[in-house]
């Protein structure tokens, strides 16, 4: 399950780690975000991809064993 991003939370950390303010900005974490909807736009294409893949493959074997099926 994808959950809300926490940016405060997320600058928190990453400061803590050593990141500076100027490195840890809203812009990059907007970038982020971009980047994260782009990979699932990408991977919904994919799904509906493979779906109609498998649905294809399965009525080319009905059609080709007409018998195997009522």
């Amino acid at each position: 399950m994808i959950s809300a991003l926490d940016t405060h939370e997320k600058v928190k950390s990453l400061t803590a780690v050593g990141f500076t303010d100027a490195q840890v900005t809203k812009t990059d974490i907007a970038d982020l975000r971009r980047e994260m909807a782009d990979i699932k736009a990408e991977l919904v294409k994919w799904v509906v991809g493979v779906g109609f893949a498998q649905v294809a493959i399965i009525l080319a074997v009905l059609k080709l064993f007409p018998a195997a099926h009522p």
